[in-house]
């Protein structure tokens, strides 16, 4: 694989550790998410070979919560964010910029009218799709508003809900991980609120 586009996600990832020696480790700074993203941008930049196995099988438990519209709205909120970010730091402002046009322009051309038929005809999954690109494309643009101008855009308090972090808190499911106190594990804080049993 030579391009971005070709790329899959790293849900399965094997790699030599040249590649981390080379490239560094995953960014944990992206507190959006896409640090995976940037991570295989940042292989490809740096030449390396990529192969995809696509007879790879990757097990992976999905919550009933991640099934939801919620889920859906609350996860194209933050990959706009995030995918804006990666942008920058791998293109440029300039490039975001023209990048956050080109969705907008989809937007109206493309997505809003398909959305419009996928309810006209009452294709849900359609419609879910076409609203998750248009999530995308209006926190993709909130984000480049605010890095180009911060102080006219302070967009943080708006997306601090979709920080990767956040998302059972933000979707209220419960904690993300167990809270540890400093006396030791013996006094963990488990939540379950939210979540069926």
């Amino acid at each position: 694989m030579t391009r971005r586009d070709d790329m899959p996600s790293t849900g399965s990832v094997m790699a030599k550790r040249s590649v981390f020696e080379a490239v560094g480790l995953f960014d944990e700074s992206l507190e959006w998410s896409g640090e995976d993203d940037l991570f295989a941008r940042q292989v490809l930049k740096a030449r390396f070979r990529v192969w995809f196995t696509p007879r790879s099988v990757v097990h992976h438990l999905i919550p009933a919560y991640r099934l939801t519209p919620e889920f859906f709205r609350w996860i194209s909120l933050r990959v706009g964010v995030a995918l804006a970010e990666v942008d920058c730091r791998m293109r440029g402002r300039a490039a975001v910029l023209a990048r956050a046009a080109a969705r907008l322009v989809l937007v109206a051309l493309v997505h809003a009218p398909q959305l419009l038929a996928a309810k006209a005809t009452g294709d849900k999954a359609a419609a879910l799709d076409r609203r998750c690109a248009i999530w995308r494309a209006m926190t993709y643009t909130y984000e480049t508003l605010f890095l180009f101008a911060p102080r006219l855009f302070p967009q943080e308090r708006r997306l601090e809900q979709f920080k990767l972090r956040a998302e059972r808190q933000s979707l209220g499911v419960g904690e993300a991980r167990p809270r540890c106190s400093e006396d030791g594990p013996d006094d963990v804080e488990h939540s379950t609120e939210g979540v069926e049993t």
